[in-house]
């Protein structure tokens, strides 16, 4: 039998959630990540990833595709691939951003992944019964996989923090994240402190940081290794969003490192992350309450979220078996 042949196309510079399913699938992940400052450059930045992943296709010659969406233009590669490599399996795995504007109105974004995708994922039961309602899915290729939480390093130094207590808040400064009233809960809570990660060209976009207060250290864009090393060192991990059907991935991370949890009070976080979490709205007196709470509590969360992980990976790992039927 011919081996099979996987990769993963990915049009950014890493996610979590498919360095988390690499070794259950087995497939090579290609991270093409070149991005143009102006936003009139972006179809010249869209041309150019299409162009190089069309050259690493032909060059492979995978028989299964995974593509991350958003973005969609990569489907148009896709397509023309198919023209001409007929029998190879495309699982799309969309992440919830597909399924709002710019991308879901993307032309023909919708008709290419359910006529070119062997496999359709989404994340979460929600945003499934969204999609297979709204946005005209196809329901006999559509299944749910959650992400899978990330394994402990064991290479990593379990550090004591000494002093203050550390809340952990992996940011990506979008407009659902609510920075201003992270920003003003911590200067009441000027015992602990906060250590927000991400890019901080992205930062004021949609936010103003500039009256952060001493105890909130920015640290930038960080290494793999260095955000591991935050993520397993840290007391509490803070995963927040404005919008209902976001599965955050931080919240996977935190399971993985057995890590106490703050989350959004939002129906799907509280139905995959029942345990191990405070839940809090995203307002100034609710993230002290739950952000002190959480501190006071947290071996017995840590606990909690212990014996989540086992229980999401039996989960995960039932999901991903009908997944492994097309491959």
């Amino acid at each position: 039998m011919k081996k099979k042949n996987s990769i993963f196309i990915v049009w950014r510079n890493y996610q979590a959630r498919v360095d988390s399913m690499q070794e259950h699938f087995n497939y090579e992940v290609f991270y093409i990540d070149k991005s143009f400052k102006s936003k009139k450059l972006k179809p010249f930045e869209y041309l150019f990833k299409g162009l190089i992943t069309l050259m690493k296709l032909i060059i492979k010659r995978p028989t299964v595709i995974w593509v991350q969406l958003p973005p969609t233009p990569v489907m148009y590669v896709l397509y023309f691939y198919k023209l001409f490599f007929k029998n190879s399996v495309i699982i799309s795995d969309c992440h919830n951003g597909m399924f709002r504007k710019p991308w879901v109105s993307t032309p023909f974004a919708i008709t290419l992944i359910n006529k070119l995708s062997n496999v359709i994922l989404v994340h979460n039961s929600e945003i499934y019964n969204e999609v297979i309602k709204n946005f005209k899915i196809s329901s006999e290729k559509c299944y749910v996989l959650e992400d899978n939480s990330i394994e402990m390093s064991a290479t990593i130094e379990n550090k004591k923090n000494e002093g203050k207590p550390t809340v952990l808040f992996p940011a990506s400064f979008n407009e659902d994240e609510p920075i201003d009233q992270i920003l003003k809960a911590a200067r009441s809570l000027p015992d602990i402190n906060f250590v927000i990660t991400g890019n901080l060209k992205r930062a004021n976009i949609f936010h103003d940081i500039s009256n952060a207060s001493s105890n909130v250290i920015f640290t930038g864009w960080i290494s793999k290794e260095e955000y591991n090393r935050l993520l397993k060192n840290s007391d509490i991990v803070l995963g927040l969003t404005k919008f209902e059907g976001i599965q955050l991935s931080v919240a996977n991370e935190a399971v993985g490192y057995e890590k106490a949890m703050v989350l959004s009070d939002t129906k799907i976080l509280k139905e995959l992350f029942y345990k191990g979490a405070i839940y809090v709205q995203n307002e100034e007196d609710s993230l002290i309450s739950g952000i002190t709470e959480a501190i006071n509590c947290k071996n017995q969360l840590e606990k909690e979220t212990k014996e989540l992980k086992i229980e999401r990976k039996q989960k995960w790992l039932e999901q991903a078996k009908v997944v492994k039927e097309f491959i």
